[in-house]
């Protein structure tokens, strides 16, 4: 019997933040399969969730094919002042390999990004012995 391997999984999550219109979030977001989650008690503030990594494209009626997105910038118009989005996302491909990221934006767009590979540089400075070979 063949042993098959399972497709690539991935998840992705934000934190919580204040739109100044959830439902214009909401209709930037749908076409992409987004979902936003209303904060109960907490007017204006959501969170996101998705099935597989952030969008980075999305399929354009008018050219029959994909067309690339910046899926911050979707989010970063509709910021509440002083809001600060992070957007995290994880995904294997079997318990071996692993992968995650997160990156965190303001209305501005100043950016700050993590990817998770980066723990074997900071583990480094624990100790010269760092394997990195899952």
């Amino acid at each position: 019997m063949a042993t098959q391997t399972a497709p690539p999984a991935a998840v992705a999550a934000s934190n919580s933040f204040i739109v100044q219109n959830p439902a214009a979030l909401r209709a930037a977001l749908a076409p992409l399969g987004c979902e936003v989650i209303a904060v109960p008690g907490a007017p204006g503030r959501v969170r996101l969730a998705f099935a597989g990594p952030w969008p980075s494209e999305r399929h354009d009626e008018t050219r029959g094919k994909p067309a690339p997105v910046d899926f911050p910038a979707l989010i970063a118009g509709q910021l509440a002042v002083g809001e600060v989005v992070v957007l995290k996302e994880a995904g294997a491909s079997s318990a071996r390999y692993l992968a995650g990221a997160a990156i965190a934006f303001n209305a501005k767009g100043a950016t700050v990004s993590v990817d998770l590979d980066e723990i074997y540089s900071l583990a480094r400075a624990l100790g010269p012995r760092v394997a990195d070979d899952v």
